[in-house]
């Protein structure tokens, strides 16, 4: 497998991808060949707020490099970087907790935790975020840490209290 791609975060408010993209190019050839400016513009006004957008990590570990991208409407962008030498692949446990007044003054604390997998960089303090999960998807999590961790032919070390 060339390409491996790993969704960090999705915004999908609508589940049909395909017709979005459809809509849009159906609207902007209306806007194209048409009078129906109006009609054209409301349409396409009506499609974008509900057009998904997706943010994540791609690997092409043929030619070793790695980019986050960002995909709208169909579109990819993102620049690719050379895939620094990397040692192991990290699945880490997390938490930390947070407080926060409301309008009123009331105080709210709230814990946050689950699983963040990474990849470690030779010498380096900082390493490559892979993506984060919620505590209910450590299965999930350990999965694709020894899929990459075989692409990448390092180990997997298994922090995640589990």
């Amino acid at each position: 497998m060339n390409l491996y791609s790993v969704c960090l975060k999705q915004n999908l408010r609508f589940a049909g991808q395909t017709a979005i993209v459809w809509a849009l190019v159906l609207a902007a050839a209306m806007l194209a060949v048409s009078n129906y400016m109006i009609e054209t513009s409301l349409c396409l006004l009506l499609v974008y707020p509900i057009t998904p957008l997706e943010q994540g990590i791609s690997f092409d570990f043929t030619n070793k490099r790695y980019r986050f991208y960002t995909r709208f409407a169909g579109i990819t962008g993102g620049q690719w970087d050379a895939l620094p030498d990397i040692v192991r692949v990290v699945l880490k446990y997390y938490a930390y907790g947070t407080t926060t007044t409301t309008k009123v003054g009331q105080v709210v604390n709230k814990k946050h935790a689950g699983y963040i997998l990474l990849l470690s960089v030779r010498d380096s303090a900082q390493g490559i975020v892979v993506q984060e999960y919620d505590l209910q998807k450590r299965r999930e999590a350990v999965e694709k840490a020894a899929l990459l961790a075989q692409y990448l032919q390092v180990e997997v070390a298994d922090y995640s209290q589990g």
